[in-house]
């Protein structure tokens, strides 16, 4: 079962307000990483994408990456790393992003 405590569908990552995404004050504290293929408008590109948003804020990503489109009808292994302050995002063994 999928829960959200307060969101709409369509924005937000799931956990904020889809109505206005970009005020701190609204948005549930955590950190996501988001695979996109469909960007929207607030998104950094027009290219499917691989983000890490903190506490909401789907139009700040802290790091993002293009990644390709994956509809090849395979499973892909992503693979999530947290180190201290280093996060790296990994698909089939190759890194498609790092921030600190």
């Amino acid at each position: 079962m999928i829960s959200c405590l307060r969101c709409e569908f369509g924005g937000c990552l799931g956990y904020g307000f889809h109505s206005d995404c970009t005020s701190s004050s609204i948005a549930l504290p955590g950190w996501a990483v988001e695979m996109d293929f469909s960007p929207d408008s607030w998104d950094p590109t027009t290219d499917n994408h691989v983000a890490f948003h903190f506490n909401g804020r789907q139009d700040l990503p802290l790091g993002w990456s293009p990644i390709p489109s994956f509809s090849d009808q395979q499973w892909h292994q992503m693979n999530i790393q947290i180190q201290s302050s280093l996060l790296t995002i990994l698909i089939d063994g190759q890194e498609f992003l790092t921030h600190e």
